[in-house]
């Protein structure tokens, strides 16, 4: 698919999430694009990048436990029950195992909550998630306990809110969240160096979706950043990015998705969108890239975006 022209919007409330591969039986690999949270009630895992033979096994492993189970608890009528030493202490240990899964997801919801009241406090916008054990809220526990197991999702960190002795405080705290997969970057004071320190508070992130915004970010503060090996989107607002950001970005083999739209960037970012090992789109709308420029792209079935977008008239 090519897109020369048309009108692109972007809403600065809603997010789309999208789900990849969803593992449960009989839903195993359903793959779609959903709105908001949730998945099938049957799923056990969801929103893998990848298929996977180990997760495939596993769900079923664990259908045939649960199903196991009913069967023996709907057989016949027994006389009586009784229980060995070993059978005991493996259940025993099972009902720890659980109960620590359990407390230590509820700790880490208590820490994620008290980042998240800080950052609401400090102007920025939250989005929570789930972030407790996958068969507690699958079994629909999470209903009805008091053990509320909520981490972070989604935020947007609106750079002119913050005063410059308030960034290094927000950026320490950002580091300790256990997932946060879409980080959302910008402000009119937002500058290269900025984003590189901010990158620079955490040697892994788990980010999945990146988007950076702010007249003056170029992007050169990319060239060297090795802490995004979870990343596979990226969108950046920018007038000022240009061919060398591009560069600095197009090192990521991680990287399935980029928006660069009414950047600086030239025919020379299309070579090297080319080289990238997993791109499958990228959007060059209002930038100085046209349709000939991408038949590189056209020919390792890369789909993009060029062109002018469309302002719509008032009688639309």
């Amino acid at each position: 698919m090519v897109s020369q022209s048309g009108l692109v919007h972007y809403s600065s409330v809603s997010v789309e999430y999208d789900q990849d591969w969803e593992h449960g039986w009989p839903f195993v690999f359903l793959e779609r694009d959903y709105i908001g949270t949730g998945s099938s009630p049957l799923a056990f895992d969801d929103g893998n990048p990848t298929f996977s033979w180990m997760w495939l096994i596993v769900d079923l492993l664990i259908y045939v436990a649960i199903l196991s189970l009913l069967l023996w608890l709907c057989r016949g009528k027994r006389t009586g029950l009784s229980f060995s030493l070993r059978t005991t202490l493996v259940g025993a240990t099972l009902l720890c195992l659980l109960l620590a899964n359990v407390s230590n997801c509820y700790l880490l919801s208590q820490r994620e909550t008290e980042i998240r009241h800080q950052l609401e406090s400090a102007g920025q916008i939250v989005v929570p998630n789930y972030i407790g054990p996958r068969w507690f809220s699958r079994l629909g526990l999470n209903e009805f306990t008091p053990l509320k197991m909520e981490g972070i999702e989604f935020v947007w960190i609106r750079l002119d809110k913050l005063s410059e002795e308030q960034r290094p405080a927000i950026y320490s705290q950002l580091a300790e969240l256990s997932q946060i997969p879409l980080l959302n970057f910008g402000g009119n004071s937002l500058t290269d160096e900025e984003v590189g320190r901010l990158l620079a508070a955490r040697k892994r992130w788990p980010i999945r979706k990146l988007w950076i915004g702010g007249p003056n970010f170029r992007g050169h503060s990319l060239e060297n950043v090795r802490s995004l090996s979870s990343l596979v989107m990226i969108r950046i607002g920018s007038p000022s990015f240009d061919d060398k950001g591009f560069d600095a970005i197009s090192r990521w083999s991680s990287l399935e998705s980029v928006n660069v739209p009414n950047s600086s960037v030239t025919a020379e970012s299309v070579q090297m969108a080319a080289k990238m090992p997993n791109l499958q789109y990228v959007n060059f709308l209002d930038t100085e890239v046209t349709a000939g420029d991408c038949v590189v792209l056209k020919e390792r079935g890369i789909e993009y975006s060029v062109g002018k977008t469309v302002e719509p008239s008032a009688s639309d």
